[in-house]
């Protein structure tokens, strides 16, 4: 995660989000480019103001999801993937593309913590005096 919190340049963003498993394809998704015009920011291209905001914010997700450590490296680029209820069904990567930072850093707080948020508690039945499991309504940080 170091590199990615020293990473400023979007060279080196780049450079570090492909170490963590993102595709040219996913960096395509998440910032709104093609393929083609990713491979030319590798070589050394510089992208649009828009785009360089964008790879921005992936590494700001980045950084929260490392950060949490609520989520395997190696699941990282799966979740940014996958269609997320959160989000409308969009992915991540596609709502970092739009500008939805806040978004997708709360649908991946709620992925990487589920068992927090409607846990089971103890609650005695009504007739029979046997414990059954009921749902809660309180959500608990992680940190707290």
């Amino acid at each position: 995660m170091e590199g990615l919190r020293s990473a400023l340049e979007p060279a080196e963003i780049l450079g570090v989000l492909e170490r963590v498993g993102l595709s040219n394809q996913d960096i395509a998704e998440g910032t709104g480019a093609d393929e083609r015009t990713v491979r030319r920011w590798a070589g050394g291209g510089e992208p649009t103001r828009a785009n360089e905001q964008a790879i921005g914010l992936l590494r700001v997700l980045l950084i929260h999801i490392l950060q949490r450590r609520g989520m395997e490296r190696s699941s990282i680029p799966r979740w940014l993937r996958l269609a997320d209820a959160q989000l409308d069904y969009a992915t991540p990567l596609s709502a970092i593309a739009q500008g939805r930072l806040a978004d997708a850093v709360l649908a991946a707080d709620l992925y990487m913590a589920p068992r927090e948020i409607g846990s089971w508690r103890p609650v005695p039945a009504k007739d029979s005096g046997v414990v059954e499991q009921q749902p809660t309504d309180d959500f608990t940080p992680v940190d707290a």
